[in-house]
């Protein structure tokens, strides 16, 4: 009679990393013990080795998976090195035949994916690996050590943040001298000021060399939580665009500053559910940057040569993002926790409008 083997996957903890509430880089260093466990004389099943009491029962059908669970702040993201150090062993092809046809799909290659999940208000990045793979010729193999490190990415718009140690601390605030004009923005983007818009805010810039205009700001979002991280503890000079139109020099006549500003709130990238996630500014609508004549050589946007090479792909359309999140009732009137459309038994349901011009018919849309 042919037996239906059940078996217990137990991991051998050897030294991982122990993660607090509050996201740190962090590693897996671990072995796994497989014992043999003999179903007849031809006939055997594998069991890992249970030191510890992280047992999981693993069903016919089901590759085993290691799994470990991480912490996340607001908006982090966890990036797994790509060096990692995978030991495998052969499978006796004979000995455990039935064992490996049990498995069920069984991947090419030791990869592991990272799913994001939330419990109880709190962000968790949860990493798997496989235990078993298979190569083109159908040998199969099984994972006795890893090695892995990960990382801890923040929203992609606050990469600027480093350690204290890191910061170049200034003597004094550049606000400190000069005529300065503070510029506010609801939303990332491409913006532009004329000669007379930045004259209509009390700066002398008519007819100034145009590379004495500068232009100041922080990227944008909210400042880190965290006592252990910060950011330039000054505004730092944005890369700008003076289009000097009449080419003379003289910042004057229709001549005009191109430039980009950061938004108050943040778009992060999921890689492994492939959406993107906005966090919102909890304390304000807008973000800032600071414009002033000073001295020549302000900091202006680089050229960049085109590519030589031919295109090998080519669209004539892009995903659009559009995020609704009203920030309108707080229950308690304190803390961070802000709700937007009221549902009771009057009102039960909204309706929610969005206006999508040029939108390419027959493409899906993701809704979140």
């Amino acid at each position: 009679m042919k037996m239906t083997p059940y078996y217990v996957v137990s991991l051998l903890l050897c030294s991982v990393l122990s993660l607090p509430a509050g996201a740190q880089d962090g590693y897996v260093d671990q072995d796994f013990v497989w014992q043999d466990k003999a179903i007849s004389q031809l006939d055997s099943v594998l069991v890992l080795t249970p030191f510890t009491n992280e047992s999981e029962q693993i069903r016919p059908g089901e590759v085993p998976f290691f799994t470990k669970q991480v912490p996340l702040g607001e908006g982090e993201l966890l990036i797994i090195d790509p060096n990692i150090f995978a030991l495998m062993e052969d499978l006796d092809a004979v000995r455990y035949a039935n064992y490996i046809a049990g498995l069920g799909a069984i991947p090419g290659k030791i990869q592991p994916t990272v799913n994001y999940q939330t419990a109880k208000k709190q962000r968790i990045a949860v990493i798997q690996i496989p235990l078993f793979e298979k190569d083109t010729d159908g040998k199969v193999r099984k994972l006795s050590h890893l090695t892995l490190k990960w990382e801890i990415a923040r929203p992609v718009e606050s990469n600027r943040m480093e350690s204290k140690k890191g910061v170049n601390w200034k003597s004094e605030s550049l606000l400190k001298d000069g005529t300065w004009a503070k510029v506010t923005f609801a939303e990332s983007g491409v913006y532009r000021l004329t000669v007379s818009e930045i004259e209509g805010f009390g700066i002398p810039a008519r007819n100034q060399d145009v590379s004495k205009i500068r232009m100041y700001a922080y990227s944008g979002g909210m400042l880190p939580e965290a006592n252990n991280l910060t950011v330039y503890d000054d505004l730092e000079e944005m890369a700008i665009e003076v289009r000097d139109k009449n080419s003379n020099g003289i910042f004057d006549g229709d001549d005009d500053v191109l430039f980009f500003a950061h938004g108050p709130h943040q778009l992060t990238y999921n890689p492994a559910n492939k959406v993107f996630y906005k966090q919102i500014h909890l304390y304000s609508d807008l973000s800032a940057a600071y414009i002033t004549v000073g001295a020549p050589g302000g900091k202006r946007i680089a050229s960049v040569a085109g590519s030589p090479n031919t295109p090998t792909y080519t669209t004539s359309s892009f995903d659009e993002i559009m995020h609704q999140e009203e920030e309108k009732i707080n229950l308690i009137k304190s803390g961070k926790d802000w709700y937007g459309k009221e549902f009771g038994r009057i009102t039960t349901s909204h309706t929610l409008s969005f206006d999508l011009p040029g939108q390419v018919a027959g493409e899906a849309i993701k809704f979140q």
